[in-house]
């Protein structure tokens, strides 16, 4: 069992400095948003994804276009020759495996390839990926697919084809974007 900090953790006085790792921007952190604004914490982003949500000036940006964040986490170890331990680089290869689905995802780059050759040359262990990696759609997830499939409206914009597929649900859904992903394939 690996421990999981909640938010009322995180609003701790003697937190001193918050990394953010793809979560787009400080939209997503509830409550921590506040304290991490009000307070001014050093706060350091490492995301494939360009920020969604405003960063404060402070922020240190680390991001580059690749398929996962654990591709930019693997790149940073290798770059400072951190070795890295056999469970720790399975975790972060499923990290790789989760962001680039499986890598079919169209933004999966070679980077990442190289980032899970480098995981699994430092003893990452595929048996235990394997294990705890989602790769069926539940039941809600399942509904999702097919209020895609039934919503959709395709148009030609010009000359690409843009389709839409508005959905709404009334809880959470786990893993939605890779829903969307299976859906575009």
């Amino acid at each position: 069992d690996l421990p999981e900090a909640g938010t009322r953790d995180l609003e701790r006085p003697d937190l001193e400095e918050v990394f953010l790792v793809d979560a787009g921007g400080l939209d997503r952190l509830g409550a921590l948003r506040e304290v991490i604004l009000a307070r001014r914490l050093p706060l350091t982003v490492y995301d494939h994804h360009a920020a969604a949500g405003a960063l404060p000036p402070w922020a240190v940006v680390h991001t580059r276009p690749c398929g996962s964040a654990s591709t930019l986490l693997t790149s940073l170890l290798l770059e400072r020759k951190v070795a890295v331990p056999s469970l720790a680089a399975s975790l972060i290869l499923m990290g790789i495996f989760e962001d680039t689905g499986h890598f079919r995802f169209l933004e999966t780059s070679p980077e990442d390839f190289r980032a899970a050759a480098a995981l699994l040359d430092a003893g990452a262990d595929l048996a235990l990926v394997r294990r705890f990696l989602v790769q069926e759609l539940n039941a809600d997830q399942l509904g999702v697919l097919d209020a895609f499939q039934s919503g959709r409206e395709s148009h030609a914009v010009q000359g690409y084809r843009v389709t839409l597929a508005p959905v709404s649900r009334k809880r959470y859904v786990e893993d939605i974007a890779f829903v969307v992903h299976r859906y575009v394939e």
